[in-house]
């Protein structure tokens, strides 16, 4: 593929970088938050494990953005 090929997927790749970045630092203030204001119960374990799956998409994304160019 040459590298205009690339370039819908490379928006596309960076528009849902920044997406799960968002839901990332949502879920992580979230989680800090229910964490100080109220223990840690069963919604704190929930935003904590929703922050870690935003956390490994966005890793998961940023490296096949990376591997593009």
């Amino acid at each position: 593929m040459s590298d205009g090929a690339n370039d819908p997927l490379r928006r596309q790749l960076r528009f849902s970088l920044f997406l799960q970045a968002g839901a990332c630092v949502m879920f992580t203030i979230a989680f800090i938050v229910q964490t100080l204001a109220g223990g840690f119960g069963s919604l704190t374990i929930v935003f904590g494990l929703l922050a870690a799956l935003c956390g490994g998409a966005f890793v998961f994304t940023r490296s096949k953005l990376s591997g593009l160019g």
